[in-house]
């Protein structure tokens, strides 16, 4: 059954992201530090079908690396990594369906956040155009403040 659905964001960014189909990392990444202890930790998507690998020369990395390596994984065609403010979106290059990480077998899952005995996938959602089938956008509006967005959706 088909319910509607207010959503808030911060930034056209946020909103453009998440809707297709990105996921959002729980950890926030606030600053331009190096991040050590990811060298051959992996992230394992199963849509799109991508192992990432970091690797480490022993410096650590930085945030600019991290994405660069997750896009490197998928022959820099499936997915990027995008920040907006503090957070941190992987999605598709070119948004089709939703991404999928397996949680399971992701060992760098602790490192971006997600509790180390978590299980299962996690993924965002893929929304269609306010002409197509749910779920999918039906309008949306400056929030009322003029500093958010508020976007309705359709979901199945």
């Amino acid at each position: 059954m088909a319910f509607l659905k207010f959503i808030k964001f911060q930034s056209h960014d946020d909103a453009s992201l998440f809707f297709a189909g990105a996921i959002s990392v729980p950890k926030g990444f606030p600053g331009n530090d190096r991040f050590v202890g990811l060298n051959g930790l992996t992230l394992t998507f199963s849509a799109p079908a991508v192992t990432v690998t970091f690797v480490d020369g022993g410096a650590g990395l930085t945030l600019q690396q991290v994405q660069a390596q997750i896009r490197a994984a998928g022959g820099g065609t499936a997915l990027k990594a995008q920040r907006v403010g503090e957070r941190l979106y992987i999605v598709q290059q070119a948004p089709s369906a939703s991404v999928v990480l397996n949680l399971t077998t992701s060992t760098a899952k602790a490192f971006f956040g997600w509790d180390a005995a978590v299980t299962g996938n996690h993924s965002g959602r893929y929304y269609n155009p306010p002409g197509g089938t749910a779920p999918r956008v039906l309008s949306f509006q400056p929030g009322p403040q003029g500093d958010s967005l508020v976007i309705l959706t359709e979901e199945a």
